[in-house]
């Protein structure tokens, strides 16, 4: 199934960050070529976690919310929920999950409206590209909260009740702040 593909997105994210800074270095390029990809990360992120909606992988824990949706008997939450003997192997759907992919697409967008306001506020460049980075770090630590444990590309281990993500994400967050 889709999720188990070995791909991971934040892996690529992670790297593409300081590939970003080495290329301007050796280039030679000033600061405001980051503020140009201040937009990439949220867009991205936005239209990736709608296409992961539609497909049923980085899918949510099980809910009893009213906003709770169910896939169908070839997405990964299914498959997942029948190998965990959490529903019968004859079940037309999974059960309720935390549509997470929708909170981080909503996240972004509300990411991109506040990098619009305060776009002429951040004096200094590449500010506005760290402050992007860092609605993503602080959305995605946010999202892990209702992400299902099975719904990752790699095994992800937790410590002190945060997932190996969230703790990746809560370096990412002193390190922007830090660079702000």
């Amino acid at each position: 199934l889709g999720h188990n593909a070995g791909m991971v997105m934040l892996g690529g994210l992670l790297l593409s960050v300081p590939a970003i800074l080495l290329a301007k270095r050796f280039v030679n390029l000033n600061n405001n070529v980051l503020d140009a990809y201040t937009f990439v990360l949220p867009v991205g992120m936005f239209l990736q976690r709608i296409g992961c909606f539609l497909n049923g992988c980085c899918y949510g824990t099980i809910t009893s919310s009213d906003w709770g949706v169910k896939y169908g008997p070839h997405s990964s939450a299914f498959h997942d929920q029948v190998t965990s003997g959490v529903i019968p192997y004859t079940s037309t759907a999974s059960l309720s999950i935390h549509p997470v992919q929708l909170y981080e697409s909503v996240a972004c967008l509300l990411s991109v409206i506040l990098l619009l306001k305060v776009r002429r506020k951040l004096k200094s460049d590449g500010s506005l590209f760290f402050l992007s980075g860092l609605t993503y770090y602080l959305t995605r630590f946010a999202t892990e909260f209702f992400r299902s444990e099975k719904a990752y590309a790699v095994e992800i281990s937790t410590w002190l009740h945060l997932t190996s993500v969230q703790w990746l994400m809560l370096f990412m967050i002193v390190a922007s702040c830090v660079i702000l």
